[in-house]
C-alpha cells in the first residue's frame, strides 16, 4: 500500500521591481504622507455668532458654519464627538488661529438639527452657507 503525499505548490510570487530612481520615489513617500487642510473664508468669517436671538436664555455662541465644521471632519474620519473636538483644535493651533471650537455638549446639543451630524452610512453633501439664526 502506498501513500501519496499532496505537495502543496507555492503560490505565484508577485514580481520584483528595482527602484530606479530613489530621489523620485522617496519623495513620492513623503507625498504620502502629507496633510493639507482649507477653511473657506466664509466660514472664517462667520465663527462665532455675535447676534442675540432673542430668546430666552443664554445666546448660541457658535455659528451654524463652526458647528457644521466639526460635525464634518467627526463624520469624515468616524470620529467620537470629543477626538473631533480635539483634532480641530489642533488644526487650529497649527493654523496659527486663536478660535475656540465647540465642546462636545455643544455639538451634540446643537448638532441634531444639521445634516452632517445624521447617519453616518450616509454620503456627506455640501456644507451650509455661513450663519444661520437657528436656536442651538
Amino acid at each position: 500500500m502506498t501513500t501519496e503525499t499532496a505537495v502543496a505548490e507555492s503560490p505565484k510570487s508577485k514580481p520584483a521591481y528595482r527602484v530606479q530612481n530613489w530621489p523620485e520615489y522617496e519623495a513620492v513617500l513623503v507625498q504620502r504622507g502629507r496633510l493639507t487642510l482649507w477653511i473657506d473664508e466664509a466660514a472664517l468669517a462667520g465663527w462665532s455668532e455675535a447676534q442675540r436671538t432673542g430668546w430666552r436664555g443664554a445666546s448660541c455662541t457658535y455659528s451654524e458654519a463652526a458647528i457644521q465644521c466639526v460635525l464634518t471632519v467627526r463624520a469624515l474620519y468616524r470620529l467620537p464627538l470629543r477626538a473631533a473636538e480635539g483634532l480641530l483644535c489642533s488644526i487650529l493651533q497649527w493654523m496659527g488661529v486663536d478660535w475656540v471650537v465647540p465642546d462636545h455638549t455643544t455639538l451634540s446639543r446643537c448638532g441634531r438639527s444639521l445634516s452632517a451630524s445624521g447617519d453616518r452610512r450616509e454620503p456627506l453633501r455640501g456644507g451650509g452657507d455661513g450663519v444661520d439664526g437657528r436656536r442651538c
